[in-house]
C-alpha cells in the first residue's frame, strides 16, 4: 500500500470501506451513537490496519486519541458535545496536541500555557507533530496554568473547535514514512 505514502494520504476503497463499516467510530460508546467496543476494539482495528499500512492506519478519519481523553476527562456533556460531531460525519478528525517543539513531556517545562479570562480561558503557546492537527475538528491542547513552580496538578487538557480564531495551523511536517497521515505545528 505504498500509494498512500505517495500520495500522503489515504484515498478510494480503503477509505469508503472504513467509513461504510463504522470502523471510526468504534471506541465511541453506543450511548453517544459509536460501536462502544472501548480501547481495546479501537486497538484490534488499529493493529490490522496497521499491518498493511501503519501510515494509513493513523491517518484515517475519526476522532483518534480525542476519544480516550474526552472520556477520561470530560463531564457527561462534554462527551457528548465533542464526540457527536464525529458520529454524525464519518469525515470529521480528531487530534490531540501534547508534544512541544523543543521535545517537552514533563508538564513543568511545557510552554504552552493556560489562563482563567472572565468565563473562559486563555491558551499560549506552540505544539508540534500533532497528527491530524490541520484537518481535526476538535483539538485536545494539553496545557500548563501559567503559575510559578507549575506542575502535574497545574496541567489541563481543553478542546479546542477548529472554528476557534486563536487556533493557527502550521505547515505540514515532512516525516520519514507515516506521510499517508498529516502531522502538523499548532499555535494558540
Amino acid at each position: 500500500h505504498r500509494e498512500y505514502e505517495k500520495a500522503g494520504e489515504v484515498t478510494g476503497e480503503l477509505l469508503s470501506t472504513y467509513q461504510e463499516m463504522g470502523l471510526a467510530l468504534v471506541d465511541i460508546p453506543e450511548s453517544l451513537g459509536g460501536v462502544g467496543l472501548g480501547a481495546i476494539g479501537s486497538s484490534i482495528v488499529s493493529e490490522e490496519l496497521g499491518w498493511g499500512d501503519a501510515g494509513a492506519a493513523i491517518a484515517l478519519p475519526g476522532p483518534g486519541m480525542v476519544t480516550p481523553v474526552v472520556r477520561a476527562l470530560g463531564s457527561e456533556a462534554q462527551q457528548k458535545a465533542i464526540l457527536s460531531p464525529f458520529v454524525d460525519d464519518a469525515s470529521k478528525r480528531g487530534a490531540v496536541a501534547f508534544i512541544e517543539p523543543n521535545s517537552v513531556s514533563d508538564p513543568a517545562e511545557f510552554q504552552t500555557t493556560w489562563e482563567k479570562k472572565g468565563s473562559g480561558y486563555v491558551l499560549n503557546g506552540q505544539k508540534a507533530f500533532v497528527l491530524n492537527g490541520a484537518n481535526a475538528e476538535y483539538t485536545i491542547v494539553f496545557a500548563v496554568e501559567k503559575v510559578a513552580n507549575a506542575g502535574w496538578a497545574q496541567v489541563k487538557a481543553f478542546a479546542v473547535n477548529k472554528a476557534n480564531p486563536g487556533l493557527k495551523v502550521g505547515q505540514r511536517r515532512i516525516t520519514m514514512g507515516l506521510r499517508a497521515a498529516e502531522f502538523s505545528d499548532i499555535a494558540l
